[in-house]
């Protein structure tokens, strides 16, 4: 695709989509997922399995029992002819034994033509039935992602937010990471001690804050506003986060945020801005943290803040060259931070410990053939965009 073909391509879908028909279907379905208390999408895995485990399970108990059942008639009526009536038994069993002879070649000759009978015929069923099975499954997997599609990833080729902020996203000098980590130190220190003295939210709580954030920050780039609301949502099975290496996921089909509750709840609050606004229709995993990251800031409250702030510390630190620098880096924290900070990162090693990788494999596959060529490191993408936006800003 030229250069041309692929602004209109974006344009189209910018105007045509994500900004028209895209923020109805998510206030439609996001406003009814959010008023059930319970996460629908771990619930409905919940069944499939228990389905796929008790249906077959059910027919074969079934099939055990009358073949039982049937073999103990059998036996009944064996018992019978060879007990009951001693010299019939025997005369049956003289002329039973004589008629096999007789018919021994025979039976040879049929039982043979017959097998192979059978066979071809169960090849062909077999066959018949994969074909069927593939076809059936076939139609699902495309209707799956038709309807993904139609209700969500079509926002990953709208325009670029870079382009709509007209940020001129270049790899920062160290000077400039260390400039901007130091200053995010001092702002996690002053957050980290004022979070004490502000009223706890719960999590329905801090996604009603975000919500509005995310809202304001959409409508100050496109000029409108997605009324959308999404609660967040917390795990029954909390190993699934584990198992994806994530702090929390979201639904597009559902449009459904579960968040993973054994983190820090300062937390929370870039999680729920990254989730909700994928939803709102910024899908990029870069976009999504940086419409999180400025919600966190514009939301009032450290605690919010503190969430964005210790994650893009971290990503800078991860660009830094120097081990010393971002060793003393590291040490601008205070007692508090650092304290903190380890508890985030003992269970974000064990996720990463723990992970499937074949899981996060498909993930980084699935991000590439959705138009970001760096797959998962897009997440790191966000220090750019923030960069970026800071010195237009300023």
């Amino acid at each position: 695709m030229s250069g041309l073909e692929s602004i209109i391509g974006q344009l189209i879908v910018e105007f045509g989509y994500s900004r028209t028909i895209y923020p109805e279907i998510a206030k439609y379905i996001g406003n009814f997922t959010d008023k059930v208390p319970f996460s629908i999408s771990e619930i409905s895995a919940y069944a499939l399995i228990g389905a796929a485990v008790a249906i077959p399970s059910y027919y074969g108990i079934k099939k055990l029992y009358k073949t039982l059942k049937r073999r103990k008639e059998n036996d009944t009526l064996h018992f019978h002819d060879i007990f009951i009536d001693y010299k019939e038994s025997f005369r049956r069993a003289k002329y039973r034994t004589i008629d096999a002879v007789k018919r021994f070649g025979y039976n040879i000759k049929y039982h043979t033509k017959q097998t192979f009978r059978r066979i071809g015929l169960r090849a062909a069923k077999t066959v018949g039935v994969l074909v069927l099975s593939a076809t059936i499954l076939a139609g699902i997997g495309a209707g799956t992602v038709l309807a993904y599609e139609g209700v969500y990833g079509l926002n990953y080729y709208r325009v670029p937010i870079e382009e709509k902020l007209n940020l001129q996203l270049e790899a920062p000098s160290q000077n400039t990471l260390i400039m901007f980590a130091y200053h995010l130190a001092y702002n996690i220190n002053e957050d980290m001690y004022l979070k004490d003295k502000e009223p706890s939210f719960t999590p329905f709580e801090i996604g009603g804050i975000i919500n509005k954030g995310v809202d304001d920050i959409i409508y100050s780039i496109d000029g409108i506003k997605v009324n959308s609301s999404h609660r967040v949502k917390t795990a029954f099975l909390r190993e699934i986060f584990t198992f994806m290496r994530a702090d929390a996921y979201t639904n597009p089909l559902i449009h459904e945020i579960v968040y993973d509750d054994r983190q820090q709840e300062y937390n929370m609050g870039f999680d729920a801005g990254h989730e909700i606004s994928q939803l709102k229709g910024y899908p990029k995993e870069n976009e999504a943290d940086f419409i999180g990251y400025l919600a966190c800031m514009n939301s009032g409250y450290a605690q919010i803040r503190l969430g964005a702030e210790r994650k893009l510390f971290i990503i800078a630190l991860n660009y830094i060259d120097s081990k010393q620098i971002r060793a003393l880096l590291n040490n601008r924290l205070s007692l508090k931070a650092k304290e903190n900070f380890d508890r985030d990162n003992r269970l974000a090693s064990e996720k990463i410990e723990k992970s499937n990788k074949t899981w996060n494999e498909l993930y980084d596959d699935s991000l590439k053939a959705q138009g970001i060529p760096e797959g998962i490191e897009n997440y790191n993408k966000v220090l750019l965009d923030v960069l970026a936006y800071e010195y237009v800003k300023n």
